[in-house]
């Protein structure tokens, strides 16, 4: 019924968005996130690529839902093939939950579930026992949330079901589907499937309700993109709900 609700006054809230033909409020509550760490740089990690597509797609027939989040790391950068995809952002996230987690190095491909637990990212059992672990508990935060892309630019409205204390809420923009091939590195000659690809992440401290904009990578597809907002704790770094919105092409009416 809480939900119901934030959904109601969400809605009237957002009668005044522009250029919305259609408003939706899509809402998230008890969402396992999912982050791989991977690169094209390394022979490994294909397989982890192809296994959180399959996984994902297989618990959504199950009802459960997960959202993976492909971050490209830097470290592979130099062993012959630079990944178009990495940013050395997602190489310090991934050194951060590796100090937190007390994981002796960081290395890909490697999956965090929710921010608390981690394993080989190509492992399909640790995934689903992990992912169903984490929902089996509700998350203390639920996220209703709507965006629209406009000049460039993903304008998104959010609300949260209560106050947030000491958290803090990622952006995420993400390209679902893209294919590239590589050519050189331990790769070479491959043309590798990606899901899911981080290409922007940003960070607020959020109010109980709010409105913010992010500029859209300018090589990027809306329609091929999606946003997912989440939820996270600032020092224990766990996940505490999470929402994902799949975006329109500019071109769609």
């Amino acid at each position: 019924m809480k939900v119901l609700i934030i959904c109601h006054f969400l809605l009237i809230a957002l009668t005044g968005f522009k250029h919305v033909d259609r408003p939706v409020v899509y809402s998230g509550e008890n969402v396992a996130i999912a982050e791989l760490f991977t690169s094209e740089g390394c022979s490994s990690c294909p397989a982890a690529d192809e296994m959180l597509n399959e996984m994902t797609g297989i618990l959504a027939k199950e009802n459960k839902t997960v959202v993976g989040l492909a971050f490209h790391i830097t470290y592979w950068d130099h062993l012959g093939w630079k990944d178009p995809y990495s940013q050395p952002e997602f190489t310090e996230r991934q050194k951060k939950y590796c100090s937190f987690l007390q994981v002796p190095s960081i290395y890909t491909p490697q999956m965090i579930v929710n921010g608390e637990f981690e394993f080989v990212g190509s492992d399909p059992i640790s995934f689903r026992n992990t992912v169903e672990k984490v929902l089996t508990t509700s998350a203390p935060y639920t996220l209703s949330a709507r965006a629209n892309v406009e000049g460039g630019e993903v304008k998104i409205i959010y609300s949260l079901n209560k106050k947030p204390r000491n958290e803090m809420l990622n952006i995420a923009i993400i390209e679902t589907s893209v294919e590239n091939n590589v050519k050189h590195g331990e790769n070479k000659n491959r043309t590798l499937k990606h899901y899911n690809i981080v290409r922007k992440l940003e960070t607020i401290d959020p109010l109980a309700q709010g409105e913010l904009t992010v500029t859209m990578p300018a090589s990027l597809d809306p329609g091929k993109c999606a946003v997912v907002l989440f939820m996270q704790h600032k020092r224990n770094l766990k996940i505490l709900g999470a929402v994902k919105i799949n975006l329109k092409s500019t071109s769609q009416p």
